[in-house]
């Protein structure tokens, strides 16, 4: 009597055939194939942010962009954890992240899980709107995968002239004396209100209109100065300066890169 052993090490199909002497033991005329399944998936042996896998969550990224990472679910052997497309077997792989070392919801930024099963894999995507280093946490039974967490530094998006507009405030506003000037400041914004500081922007960012407005209501030239300058970089600060020469019932407009940004009507000068 023997005992016959194996292991195997690898997931797939193999032939089996046992033989003394030579010869197939009784009820082995052909090979017989052998399936090998994966084992349980392993947060030790299972991976995100390999470096040759297309999707990789980057260094760094800017506000409302969405990046992606790929988890391989893997068993302790290194075998992919595959599951049938239409089965109820899956991974459930539990996905934190913090901005500035503040845990955030998942809704904050966005996250989605979408397990490929035929694959083994899951592909964890989160779409920061916050400037900030963003730290995702991937962990399965409360063990960090391998590659976890990972870092992502977010950075605003460019300057947006709605959102920047609201920021808007100061006497310009209001008007005042004839020959004196009025300043107002505007804080460049991304859409998400994140502050925008030097990338891209410049006092020509910024753009005035300063117009005088008719008894009619027409607006006409205006014996007036008006500037939109850069004051700080570090912050996205915008100056408006306006001075009107002539008393009457002006209008102020700021562009931020030639789109609208605020409208102020009724800017009295006496």
């Amino acid at each position: 009597t023997y005992d016959a052993y194996y292991v195997v090490e690898r997931s797939g199909t193999y032939d089996l055939d046992v033989q003394v002497g030579g010869a197939s033991i009784n009820g082995f005329s052909t090979a017989m194939p052998v399936t090998a399944y994966a084992g349980a998936t392993s947060a030790s042996a299972t991976t995100m942010q390999v470096a040759t896998d297309a999707h990789v969550f980057p260094s760094a990224s800017t506000a409302g962009a969405t990046v992606t990472t790929r988890v391989t679910a893997l068993d302790a052997l290194g075998n992919a954890r595959c599951y049938a497309d239409a089965g109820d077997g899956a991974d459930y792989f539990e996905v934190s992240v913090t901005v500035d070392g503040v845990e955030v919801s998942n809704s904050d930024v966005s996250l989605s899980q979408t397990q490929i099963k035929a694959s083994g894999v899951v592909d964890v995507a989160l779409t920061p709107t916050k400037a900030g280093t963003h730290v995702v946490s991937v962990r399965l039974g409360g063990e960090h995968v391998l590659g976890s967490p990972a870092t992502v530094a977010v950075s605003a998006a460019a300057a947006d002239a709605e959102t920047s507009g609201a920021t808007l405030a100061g006497d310009a506003l209001f008007g005042g004396r004839v020959g004196v000037e009025r300043t107002a400041t505007l804080s460049a914004r991304d859409a998400h209100g994140n502050s925008v500081n030097s990338t891209g922007l410049s006092s020509a960012t910024c753009d005035v209109n300063f117009t005088k407005t008719e008894a009619s209501g027409n607006a006409v030239a205006a014996n007036a100065t008006a500037a939109c300058v850069l004051t700080s970089s570090t912050d996205g600060t915008f100056t408006v300066s306006v001075t009107a020469y002539d008393a009457g019932a002006y209008t102020l407009e700021i562009f931020i890169g030639d789109v609208l940004a605020a409208n102020h009507s009724g800017v009295t000068f006496v």
